[in-house]
């Protein structure tokens, strides 16, 4: 659906420049008691392991808490993402906390920077985007 247009190339596809000094002792904890972790996810890191060696949410948080019974991820937020992500502790807190996501009773901000001069107060985006279960995490059109 994108073919044919002129874009520039995605700085986050290399490997190599992708979390470049973020590791565990540096990922921010914003919030922790003994259910929950509250970290501070840069943008270009992934929420969960994809492919290639580049680490994670998860990973960081896997190897710091080794005996953390619960899936410990409560939501994700896109690699290109920067922002505030839940880790449960247990099992039973990461159930509960995903009630709390699917009934809409945890409300979700995002906020856009641009940059440029923006032509136009209001806008709509017509791309349909779905999962490309062959090549995750892209999405096709």
């Amino acid at each position: 659906m994108m073919q044919g247009l002129d874009v520039e190339q995605n700085p986050l596809q290399d490997d190599s420049e992708c979390n470049r000094g973020v590791n565990i002792d540096n990922l921010e904890k914003v919030f922790e008691d003994e259910w929950l972790v509250v970290v501070n996810k840069p943008a270009g890191m992934l929420s969960v392991p994809g492919k290639g060696s580049r680490d994670s949410v998860y990973s960081l948080m896997k190897s710091s808490y080794p005996d953390a019974t619960g899936p410990l991820i409560v939501h994700r937020l896109d690699m290109d993402t920067s922002g505030l992500m839940i880790i449960a502790k247990t099992k039973d807190v990461h159930k509960e906390m995903q009630k709390l996501f699917a009934s809409g009773n945890v409300e979700k901000c995002y906020v856009a920077i641009l940059e440029g001069v923006i032509n136009n107060v209001e806008g709509e985006i017509l791309l349909p985007l779905c999962l490309d279960p062959e090549d995750r995490p892209r999405q096709n059109g």
